[in-house]
């Protein structure tokens, strides 16, 4: 049984409700996967209960949005298996989303003076259940107002890019710091597609922190991506793990749950490490 171990909700940039989720990998016969929505741990606990319902076994999980000051790079850290409890990472997460929102403020209101048809209100519709504004959902709307056809094509270039119109930088805490909070509340630490964010470099520098694995499978890197984030994994003793970033309508179309999986064996080496480090979310 492959076990995925990111997949994204509509609770963060992922099209799919929990129930629409919980739906397509049961057709798919996937059993067991990770929810990790970006910054945002609400709910997990009633998504949990639910995913029983459905025969999905739900890993409660987040992706926290971080920073590489260092490189001047993103940097982004799963927690897997996380106390969604924990009132620290609740804070620190919220934080996070704070300033997403006060920057999503600022890109809406700076395309509008381009002239495009984009209204505050409506972008914040497409933000599931929180109301966390991505760029996804700017993007969405602008193609619900027939400016674009394309999520990630020339104008998303356009306005976002380093240098865009409408690039508003956020001020994301350090990478060291969201393994740390991840750790505190009893979670296994995981550095998601080092490769898309250029961060193998990162790696070693996080493990004194807790740094417990590596995202070595995901849609986004290469075969030579593949082997040389293996040989880091394998060389510093850490866990290999591996998920679809599944995101429904926001994502790539060929991408489904349970693509880019880890193995039964492999994730019950995971669960094994967490069970005697006493790591594990409330649920277990």
């Amino acid at each position: 049984m492959v076990i995925d171990l990111h997949v994204h909700s509509n609770r963060s940039d992922g099209s799919d409700s929990l129930e629409s989720l919980f739906d397509k990998a049961r057709g798919l016969g996937v059993k067991r996967f990770a929810l990790t929505d970006h910054d945002v741990l609400d709910k997990l606990e009633l998504a949990v209960k639910l995913a029983k319902s459905y025969g999905i076994d739900l890993i409660p999980g987040v992706e926290v949005s971080a920073f590489d000051e260092k490189r001047d790079r993103k940097v982004h850290i799963l927690g897997l298996n996380i106390d969604y409890n924990d009132i620290a990472l609740n804070n620190f997460l919220e934080n996070i989303r704070e300033q997403r929102q006060y920057a999503a403020k600022q890109m809406v209101a700076r395309i509008k003076t381009l002239g495009y048809p984009l209204e505050w209100d409506e972008v914040v519709s497409l933000a599931g259940e929180t109301g966390c504004v991505f760029k996804t959902h700017i993007m969405q709307s602008l193609i619900n107002n027939g400016i674009c056809e394309d999520l990630h094509g020339s104008l998303h270039k356009k306005l976002f890019s380093k240098g865009g119109i409408a690039c508003v930088p956020l001020d994301y805490p350090e990478a060291e710091d969201a393994v740390i909070a991840i750790k505190n509340a009893k979670g296994m630490a995981v550095i998601a597609h080092p490769a898309l964010y250029n961060n193998k470099e990162l790696i070693s520098s996080l493990i004194p922190f807790g740094l417990d694995g590596v995202e070595v499978f995901h849609p986004s890197h290469t075969q030579q991506d593949t082997d040389e984030l293996l040989t880091i994994a394998r060389q510093n003793n850490l866990f290999i793990t591996g998920g679809s970033d599944y995101h429904g309508n926001y994502g790539n179309s060929h991408i489904h749950i349970g693509d880019y999986g880890i193995s039964e064996d492999a994730y019950h080496s995971v669960t094994y490490f967490n069970q005697k480090h006493q790591i594990g979310g409330p649920h277990e």
